[in-house]
């Protein structure tokens, strides 16, 4: 069989033997383009209040201006598909090595962009020092974003992991053990107020519980069989709320119906078409399949490419005169993309073969000491 280039980890999952799931790194490529797009274009429309330039067509198109957040949605149901792969594979054996790959596949990007923007763009005093702990450790504070602002989801992100891992590996109970977790938090939030809770028990969580369920479900015949009609329905579904739904800081159910559910509807018409050999031209379109690759390098360090071209581009070469601040937007995201893909392939890459190289060692000489230690006390005694 072909080996599959699109696991969550671009690197050791890569190797993962399975012919499948092009589709879902082209969703991913796709969702965070949506994403980089939504801030762009609020990143750009907030530039021109002060140089007195025109607002794109585009962030007056009903809706479309926050239209992108959808790309959140499509991020968390196949987070939960890629872990409900990974645990059937047996990738996901034991806690230690699950927490280690997601800790190592998460955390190094993270903390580089991180740091590099609480000391480098904003400098010193800048950012509070608790403020930069409890973003880099995923712990989340009231009212405030994290240092970089799309971590957020992460924080979202390792709360799921961690009780993923607690459920499959550590209890070794079933994914329902999870779904009924997220029900006890969203009680605790209701009877409590607690702001940690209220992030916990947002609706948007849900995503990670269909994704587990679409991997589970998406070989059925009978789906199969209406694969296309349902990722057709779930973009029309999606596509519509351009023109109805208005997005706005709140999250919660306001979101999660009007994007969350055409989400699901999505991977899971992708991934049957794909498994049911349906749709293959549209799921090896090459570019996306990179982009794929480097989607988490996207998500991360849009708002710093804007912000670190944004002075070449507006006020040196005047691009939004040249061409029209709709077409400035799209090489915007173009630029965006390029340099995520030479952040995956220079940075994000290397910074975990590195740090995976060195779990692998701190644990080799862990069980080398426990060793040692066996002997001595056995000598002695």
């Amino acid at each position: 069989m072909q080996k599959s280039i699109l696991i969550d980890t671009p690197v050791e999952e890569s190797t993962t033997t399975l012919a499948e799931y092009r589709s879902i790194q082209t969703l991913r490529a796709i969702a965070a383009m949506l994403v980089a797009l939504m801030h762009l274009i609020f990143f750009y429309c907030d530039s021109m209040k002060y140089i007195g330039g025109s607002i794109p067509k585009m962030a007056d198109f009903y809706f479309f201006k926050g239209f992108g957040g959808c790309g959140i949605q499509i991020f968390f149901v196949i987070s939960g598909f890629i872990m409900a792969f990974l645990h059937a594979k047996g990738e996901t054996l034991s806690f230690g090595d699950f927490a280690t790959r997601r800790i190592t596949r998460i955390v190094p990007l993270y903390w580089i962009v991180t740091l590099f923007w609480a000391f480098v763009l904003v400098g010193s005093p800048g950012v509070p020092t608790l403020h930069l702990i409890n973003s880099l450790l995923f712990i989340p504070e009231p009212d405030q974003t994290p240092v970089v602002g799309p971590g957020w989801t992460l924080n979202l992100e390792m709360f799921f992991y961690a009780l993923f891992g607690l459920s499959a590996l550590v209890f070794r109970k079933s994914f329902l053990w999870i779904a009924i977790l997220f029900l006890v938090i969203n009680s605790v939030f209701y009877i409590t107020g607690n702001y940690v809770m209220r992030l916990y028990s947002d609706p948007i969580v849900w995503n990670f519980i269909a994704g587990i369920a679409i991997y589970h479900v998406h070989r059925s015949p009978m789906i199969q069989r209406e694969s296309t009609a349902i990722l057709y329905i779930g973009v029309i579904l999606l596509i519509s709320s351009i023109f109805w739904h208005l997005p706005d800081d709140s999250k919660g159910i306001r979101q999660f119906l009007p994007w969350g559910v055409p989400s699901m509807l999505i991977v899971l018409g992708a991934v049957s078409m794909e498994s049911a050999g349906n749709g293959m031209r549209l799921f090896r379109i090459n570019i996306l399949l990179t982009m794929g690759d480097a989607s988490y390098a996207l998500y991360l360090i849009h708002g710093l490419c804007f912000f670190g071209v944004s002075n070449i581009l507006l006020y040196t070469l005047k691009l939004q005169e040249l061409t029209n601040p709709d077409i400035a937007i799209i090489v915007y995201l173009l630029v965006c993309c390029i340099i995520a893909i030479a952040v995956n392939k220079f940075i994000e890459k290397p910074s975990i073969r590195l740090t995976r190289k060195m779990f692998s060692s701190i644990h080799a000489i862990l069980r080398a000491t426990t060793r040692m230690l066996k002997h001595f006390t056995f000598s002695r005694v």
